[in-house]
């Protein structure tokens, strides 16, 4: 039997730490040889991981998903300081590419977003609603 030859071996040659390797991998060699297609298949199968290309398995176009994302962030922004400047309701919209995104979510990251903007890069709001539109003008002519 191939066990009672490796812990032969692997006993007999306790100083030689390389030809007790071989022994090793040999009797491995041999446990391998004595599987069936079947069994070898299915050990194969317990250690395969499906590799999924997410653009291959989704509609989303992953390229575009930046921009979309900042696109979304620009509107939101924009809508929020309207909103701020002329007294009205607003509501966070939906980010389409991520439609399980919480409105929770969605709101802590515009406000995680201002607040970087406006606190740690140091950037200033305008004052007033005429200087945002004075601003908003120059930029789309």
């Amino acid at each position: 039997d191939g066990h009672e030859e490796m812990e032969s071996s692997s006993s007999s040659s306790s100083s030689n730490t390389s030809s007790s390797d071989l022994d090793l991998d040999e009797a491995i060699q041999r446990e391998d040889e004595e599987l069936d297609d079947e069994e070898q298949a299915e050990i194969f199968g317990q250690l395969v991981t499906e590799v999924v290309s997410a653009s291959q398995q989704t509609e989303m176009q992953w390229d575009a998903a930046p921009l979309s994302v900042f696109s979304w962030l620009r509107l939101n922004l924009l809508q929020r300081q309207h909103a701020q400047f002329y007294c009205t309701s607003w509501a966070t919209t939906e980010l389409e590419e991520f439609p399980g995104v919480s409105l929770a979510d969605r709101e802590r990251w515009l406000k995680d977003f201002e607040d970087f903007l406006f606190s740690v890069m140091g950037l200033g709001r305008p004052q007033r609603a005429t200087e945002q539109r004075r601003t908003l003008r120059q930029h789309f002519r």
